[in-house]
């Protein structure tokens, strides 16, 4: 929809709009664009964007274009009734509020969407293509065209509602989205046909002109004669998420295609990719948005951002050739840049740290989101590793704000929060909710924020009761039966596509589960001691301490050393073991036992890269730095393989590799930090800073560690059996070095020692 208003400023003046839509909206005023509305709203939190207007005296034009993607909306992407709200703050709301000014309205003829592809990977939600017909969406009408909008609710301020019919307003908390010009990279491919499976052919048809592409491009005019059509692959220079931008001339009747992908596939149906640096011997495919020209010069941008490596530009001209003037890609993306570093005196190591960067960054839009390609959906199991490497690196901290908000608002009947919101589906994890409470732990502990976790506590008691309540007879948790008992993917707990639950998840009782419970436990006791409330604290201490010795009798292997994943004893993996570690229960025989039954012991089912996070979690509390080095050997095979950004999974026998980037991938950033660098808050609200560092094999390492007050730096260089220490601490910032037997206090401000 097309809405317009005339108006006038009777002197100069500068105010603030507030502006909504359902779903998304362009505002512009006098044909300057003013604001992009793109943050995923829930009924319970509508999101509104404020923007100030500098308005001199005359006359005036507010234009926006609202559109709703209906039955093709990707799941991020809620709806209540489409249209635009927009009021200003008084005395103007007369002047422009909608409802109240007189704006007028029209159906734009000019776009329509379609379904995106499906053989991209197991599951893709995202913005449907867009094929935007230049001469109506451009057309010059007159006032039969337009007519007076229909007032479909008033919105109301808050969250409380009774109405789901209701837009409940809330103000966005999001700054700007970063916003950059970049150019399109580099040309692999160029061809004057194209092939119906998207085949490209190693030999190049056309090496010359493929060679004045690589150095004319955005240098001189590109012309596809008349009936002719012109095929080209670029890539870009790192993982982009954005809009492509193209400029251009004449052409009428010309059809404009623009495919963005992640990486070329090896089978013209199956999603099987190989190296992720070529694209040339494979087939291309991917997400598009199509233009068709008018002949007029344009300067053409779709309505979503998209994301990938490689883009192709495929022009196929009509009767009149097209003359290309331009193409770039404009960055979109949350303006995360991190202040924390890392370097030690292995440089294969060193390389995971951008690697982790960048995959954080193109994961960070309105909200953290699991990943670009294929869901752009936040979930909480993805977001609380988002969150630890966004406290740890990155001072901008709005984004995990948000999504505690954002999820203790989400809860559901059974009595957890959404897996994934705002969300068209409403789907529950147990495990994932189980992840937002230690979000909530986590903030705490990185940040100084009593009052934000205070607030949230009465979600956490409610879900912690509901929970409980569906313990069985011999005080065991079982599977919530109308939920997905999704732990991680591993290949041995494969059942069929996406399934991926724990043997005894579904039909009796999950070690791993259950230690999971009792982890998650310790850290609500640890909120609530932080909070205030000592009488809930001591039953969650009770109820934790309960379980855990219930779990040591029915589940420890004595034999093996290890607990078994269910009764039958068939099933043993690494998930249950760590999770055992960091439930911080265990009797000292058992994690002494444990200490080597887990890094010796064959045929456990192996962690994914995501509960990698939990794993490497365990180590640093067993003192196996060996052992996280040698995880990260994972990360290394990533960037020989190509990829810029960390996948949701490695190569898995049982699940495709779909995405090529997971914002869950970035934590091994965390864990350089904290881990390695051994960084770490002492204490809830960061007021004091704990520094133990695993070396390992290491010899030098040099970090910066994110703090509420400033930055925590460390250098170590390790000689013989001592270690060189400088270290420097914000102001007011006390805390402790461990180092083996070595203690150390320190002080704010600069401190250098010897340890060992």
């Amino acid at each position: 929809m097309n809405y317009q208003l005339d108006f006038q400023a009777a002197e100069e003046v500068s105010f603030v709009v507030h502006v909504s839509a359902d779903q998304q909206y362009l505002l512009w005023l006098d044909g300057e664009l003013v604001g992009r509305g793109c943050e995923m709203k829930s009924p319970e939190n509508w999101f509104f964007e404020s923007y100030t207007l500098a308005l001199g005296y005359g006359d005036h034009r507010l234009e926006a274009l609202v559109w709703n993607y209906g039955g093709l909306s990707p799941d991020n992407r809620m709806s209540i009734t489409a249209g635009l709200f927009l009021m200003p703050d008084a005395p103007h709301t007369g002047l422009l509020g909608t409802g109240l000014a007189p704006w007028k309205v029209r159906i734009n003829r000019g776009i329509t969407f379609h379904p995106v592809r499906k053989d991209l990977g197991a599951y893709i939600s995202v913005p449907p293509c867009e094929v935007r017909d230049c001469m109506g969406f451009y057309r010059e009408s007159g006032w039969s065209d337009w007519i007076a909008p229909v007032v479909v609710g008033p919105g109301i301020n808050g969250a409380l509602r009774k109405d789901a019919a209701v837009h409940c307003l809330i103000p966005s908390q999001n700054p700007l989205l970063h916003d950059a010009e970049t150019g399109p990279g580099e040309v692999l491919f160029v061809s004057d046909k194209s092939e119906p499976a998207g085949f490209l052919p190693v030999e190049c048809g056309n090496p010359a002109e493929l060679e004045r592409l690589k150095s004319a491009l955005n240098r001189e005019d590109m012309t596809v004669p008349p009936g002719r059509e012109k095929r080209i692959i670029f890539r870009l220079d790192n993982y982009f998420c954005g809009y492509a931008n193209v400029r251009v001339r004449g052409g009428r009747g010309a059809r404009i295609r623009i495919t963005w992908a992640e990486a070329g596939f090896t089978d013209p149906q199956l999603p099987t990719k190989s190296d992720r640096r070529e694209v040339v011997g494979k087939y291309f495919r991917g997400v598009w948005d199509e233009f068709l020209l008018d002949g007029t010069a344009r300067e053409l941008t779709a309505l979503a951002w998209r994301s990938g490596r490689f883009v192709e530009l495929h022009v196929i001209a009509a009767e009149e050739a097209v003359v290309l003037e331009q193409f770039m890609i404009r960055e979109s993306r949350y303006p995360l840049e991190p202040d924390g570093e890392f370097h030690c005196d292995q440089a294969d190591i060193n390389a995971i740290v951008p690697l982790c960067v960048r995959t954080l960054q193109v994961s960070a839009h309105d909200h953290f989101v699991d990943c670009p390609y294929y869901e752009q959906l936040p979930y909480t199991g993805d977001g609380r590793l988002e969150a630890l490497v966004n406290l740890a690196a990155f001072p901008d901290d709005t984004l995990v704000r948000k999504m505690l908000v954002v999820f203790s608002k989400s809860i559901d009947l059974s009595g957890f929060t959404m897996a994934a919101w705002p969300r068209t589906v409403r789907a529950v994890l147990p495990s994932f909710s189980l992840s937002w409470i230690g979000m909530v732990h986590d903030y705490a502990l990185w940040r100084d924020d009593r009052g934000l976790i205070v607030s949230l506590m009465p979600t956490i008691r409610f879900m912690l009761d509901n929970v409980l309540d569906g313990m069985d007879q011999a005080g065991f948790l079982r599977g919530v039966e109308t939920a997905w008992n999704f732990i991680d993917w591993v290949d041995e707990w494969h059942q069929k596509e996406c399934f991926h639950v724990p043997p005894g998840m579904d039909d009796g009782v999950n070690a791993t589960y259950n230690w999971l419970f009792v982890y998650t436990l310790g850290l609500a006791q640890k909120l609530e001691d932080y909070a205030g409330d000592p009488f809930v604290s001591a039953r969650w201490e009770k109820t934790a301490a309960d379980l855990a010795h219930r779990l040591q009798s029915r589940f420890w292997d004595p034999d093996r050393g290890l607990f078994r994943e269910d009764d039958p004893g068939q099933s043993f993996s690494e998930h249950a073991q760590i999770m055992a570690v960091l439930s911080g229960r265990l009797e000292e025989r058992t994690q002494d036992r444990l200490k080597q039954s887990l890094f010796s012991e064959k045929g456990l089912a192996a962690c994914s890269i995501y509960y990698k996070h939990y794993y490497f979690e365990a180590c640093r509390v067993l003192n196996r730095p060996d052992a996280i080095l040698s995880g990260l050997e994972l990360w290394k095979t990533f960037i020989a393989q190509g990829f810029r950004t960390a996948p949701e999974t490695p190569e898995n026998k049982t699940f495709n590799q779909r995405s090529d980037c997971h914002g869950w991938g970035a934590h091994p950033f965390y864990h350089l930090l904290s881990s390695l660098a051994g960084i770490r808050p002492a204490e809830m609200g960061y007021k004091k800073v704990l520094i133990e560092p695993l070396m390992g094999t290491l010899s030098t390492i040099q970090a910066r560690s994110v703090h509420p007050d400033g930055s925590i730096t460390a250098r170590y260089s390790r000689q013989g059996g001592q270690l060189e220490c400088r270290i420097t601490l914000p102001p007011n910032l006390r805390g402790e070095f461990r180092y083996g037997a070595f203690q150390r206090e320190l002080h704010p401000g600069e401190q250098s020692f010897i340890a060992g």
